[in-house]
């Protein structure tokens, strides 16, 4: 009697559905499975369901004359928090809930700007 692939399968396919109806059966694994399953459904579709339609949250501490801070607190594609400090704005940052961007803004940005001399980027 030759066997063939397709008899393989159908016995491994009869093995199978018959293990994962008795595993249905049993209360033990209804017990492990059913919660995780609700994990893997929190985990999936919670933070979409407590998503807020917020726009990010940008941390400035301004060194020089603030005249750029009120351009950046009129937009509406951030929510602006000044500082008085670097110390007060990276505490904040480092502990804060969400995802946040911070900004300092040098000493005689503004008159560099409006000079045309080049701006150096640096970040902490």
């Amino acid at each position: 009697m030759k066997s063939t692939l397709s008899t393989h399968i159908r016995i491994i396919w009869a093995i199978t559905v018959k293990d994962v109806i008795d595993a249905l059966k049993n209360k033990n694994v209804l017990g492990v499975l059913i919660p995780s399953l609700f994990m893997i459904l929190c985990y999936r579709y919670l933070p979409v369901i407590t998503a807020e339609d917020e726009p990010p949250a940008l941390l400035v501490y301004d060194a020089g004359n603030p005249v750029t801070m009120t351009l950046l607190d009129e937009s509406p594609a951030v929510n602006l928090y000044s500082y008085e400090t670097i110390t007060q704005m990276q505490y904040y940052l480092s502990n804060g809930e969400q995802p946040e961007l911070g900004l300092i803004i040098p000493l005689g940005f503004d008159q560099k700007v409006v000079s045309g001399k080049t701006i150096v980027r640096f970040s902490i």
